[in-house]
């Protein structure tokens, strides 16, 4: 068994499909790719392993293979840390967060991938060994993922049956003023009181959860519970 470590997995979606781009309303977004390489950088400088194959306008599939390859190698430990940054369009879906990635289509609800699995399918298993998982959604309607990431993370401490508690941190980060939205937050799940840029720090506590969002109106198009930004 290795010594533990740190890795940085890195993604963005800048580049969309023109049908997902004409059915959504939506633009590409190639700033995004500063951003990613903003946060490479950063986390390059506190000691973290960059994982490779992530990069920009990766396809869902392809994304979904690399990061459970990576989380089921060999080579995890279970005191190793890993942080999984990703951004670009963020879709909900009634309460479900979508990441639409750069396959997708007009039919962005069946073809994008729900933020969910990033805490539940794609580390379910006895292959995944990795106790230390930090996600950052820097995307529209961060905050809807948290019903989704919550649900998943308590199954996955559930089949550990440790006495070691893992410590499962998720944070969303806050959209751009004025280019990016939330869902205005329910009161049994108001936001932290932290912003982009801020060291966010979590207790070890049977369950550390977080995320932050902002309350911004949602926007449904078209009459439907789906909202895109």
């Amino acid at each position: 068994m290795g010594e533990p470590r740190r890795w940085f997995i890195g993604a963005a979606t800048t580049t969309y499909t023109t049908e997902y781009r004409e059915a959504c309303s939506e633009d590409d977004r190639p700033e995004l790719r500063n951003e990613l390489e903003r946060m490479r950088e950063l986390f390059s400088g506190l000691g973290y392993l960059l994982v490779p194959g992530f990069k920009a306008d990766l396809d869902r599939d392809d994304f979904r293979a690399l990061l459970r390859s990576f989380l089921t190698d060999a080579d995890r430990t279970e005191d190793d840390t890993v942080v999984v940054y990703y951004t670009g369009h963020g879709v909900m879906d009634g309460a479900e967060l979508l990441l639409p990635m750069a396959d997708a289509t007009a039919d962005a609800e069946f073809t994008s991938l729900p933020a969910a699995e990033l805490t539940g399918r794609l580390i379910s298993g006895g292959a995944v060994k990795v106790r230390r998982l930090l996600v950052l959604l820097d995307t529209c309607y961060a905050g809807g993922a948290m019903e989704g990431f919550a649900g998943g993370a308590i199954g996955f401490l559930n089949r550990l049956r440790v006495p070691k508690t893992p410590h499962r941190s998720v944070w969303s980060s806050p959209p751009d003023p004025g280019n990016r939205r939330s869902p205005a937050p329910s009161p049994a799940r108001s936001p932290m009181p932290w912003r982009t840029g801020q060291a966010v720090a979590t207790k070890p506590i049977s369950f550390p959860l977080t995320a932050s969002s902002e309350s911004l109106t949602t926007r449904p198009r078209n009459g439907s519970t789906r909202a895109t930004s």
